[in-house]
């Protein structure tokens, strides 16, 4: 197994790679998870903030299609279908530089795709990274208006580069969503590829180089000019803001169509390409706009181009997306700050009564305890279980890296 890539610890800085290795598609979950945050300290003296709720875009694309966003998305294709749709998720995959896996272990027609896939790949990497970079050096935060309309209408432009119909969708301030289609003749389906131009905020001042001029750098952090080498080093990285998170997919995707289009391959269903330019806000117009677009951003199954590259570097097809959300909790004190050699364990204490709230609500393994969350959800099947005893073992490569001990349990009696 190759060694997982050191992880760093700056979360100002961005390291980029050509595409992320997570492909997300709708289908039964075969675990589920979900976070609770609380923003804030806890006092004893009483405190107030409005209560707040928000879903994040996988939920709210989830909820598009009539089902609970914890579920994914019920969809049914033709084995054809659904090979080709593999098909079309792997190469891109290998297009984006991803290792692979095992050949003896991939069936042949995968194999000669991904061999044709690598060495397109490999003769354009100047011409892709050159788009890369140029996407790179256009400031992307969702609250800079002037700069995400840029973004947007690059995009655009690299998508009609390549013959495909694009649109504009708008709301009243809110960031454009990109949609670009490829259609199949006689397709009955269409599939969404989703992606994000957006970026995090940026401090500048902790960068070590401007982050909207991007740098590539070799395994040892040294400045290297790419565009004079014949070959690009494949553990080079391009230093930019959203050069991981997440305009690679973009490019990675569009770098896809083509290698599709060299190899002389026809998707057998309609590809649409959505991008969004307020993901790393909180989506919070994305529910209005899927209200205000039904046609454009309601496809029969959806591929989320916005998560990591597993950690042993290999190629992996994840399906289902996670959905998210988030509260604000407010819990009560005394009307004043009280002394608690006077007060304590009289008194109520918020920070004591959240800690058993919170605790209430997951054991010790993760399993939520809240009642009736696992009503809806599917359990695993052998199928299932068994591509997951599959997946390579990282976690003991994860603890020395991060220096963290194996997890203590304590189980009450």
């Amino acid at each position: 197994m190759s060694k997982p890539r050191r992880a760093s610890t700056d979360t100002s800085r961005e390291v980029g790679v050509m595409m992320t290795g997570v492909l997300a598609t709708g289908g039964r979950l075969a675990t589920v998870e979900t976070f609770i945050s609380t923003r804030g300290g806890s006092t004893l003296t009483p405190s107030f903030r409005g209560s707040i709720t928000r879903e994040g875009p996988h939920s709210a694309l989830a909820r598009s299609r009539g089902t609970r966003p914890l579920l994914g998305m019920k969809v049914s294709f033709t084995p054809k279908e659904y090979a080709r749709l593999l098909e079309l998720a792997h190469l891109g995959l290998w297009v984006a530089g991803a290792r692979p896996d095992d050949p003896a272990t991939m069936p042949e027609r995968y194999a000669a795709i991904s061999q044709k896939a690598t060495t397109w790949r490999k003769q354009h990497e100047h011409e892709i990274l050159q788009e890369f970079s140029d996407l790179l050096a256009i400031p992307n935060l969702a609250s800079d208006k002037p700069n995400i309309e840029r973004n947007a209408t690059a995009i655009r432009a690299l998508c009609e580069k390549r013959g495909l119909t694009t649109q504009l969708l708008t709301l009243e301030g809110a960031p454009p969503i990109v949609v670009a289609d490829l259609t199949a003749s006689e397709a009955k389906r269409t599939i969404a590829v989703y992606a994000h131009y957006d970026g995090q905020p940026v401090d500048a001042t902790k960068w070590k180089s401007d982050p909207w001029k991007p740098v590539m750098r070799d395994s040892a952090g040294n400045d290297v000019d790419w565009k004079k080498p014949k070959a690009i080093d494949p553990e080079w990285r391009l230093y930019a803001r959203s050069a991981g998170d997440d305009k690679a997919p973009i490019i990675g995707m569009l770098a896809a169509l083509d290698a599709l289009r060299a190899s002389e391959l026809k998707p057998s269903v309609n590809l649409r390409f959505v991008f969004e330019g307020e993901e790393e806000a909180g989506s919070p117009h994305l529910a209005r706009y899927l209200e205000k677009y039904p046609k454009e951003l309601r496809p029969d199954a959806w591929i989320l181009c916005d998560g990591p590259v597993h950690q042993s570097r290999r190629a992996e097809l994840f399906f289902g997306a996670r959905g998210t959300f988030d509260l604000e909790l407010t819990v009560y004190g005394p009307i004043k700050g009280l002394h608690d050699g006077h007060y304590g364990n009289w008194v109520p204490n918020p920070i004591v009564r959240l800690t058993h709230l919170l605790d209430s609500m997951r054991d010790e393994d993760g399993r939520i305890l809240i009642k009736g969350f696992y009503d809806n959800v599917k359990s695993p099947t052998a199928a299932e279980l068994a591509a997951i005893a599959k997946i390579p073992g990282v976690q003991a490569d994860l603890r020395r890296e991060f220096q963290i001990a194996a997890r203590l349990l304590f189980r009450r009696t």
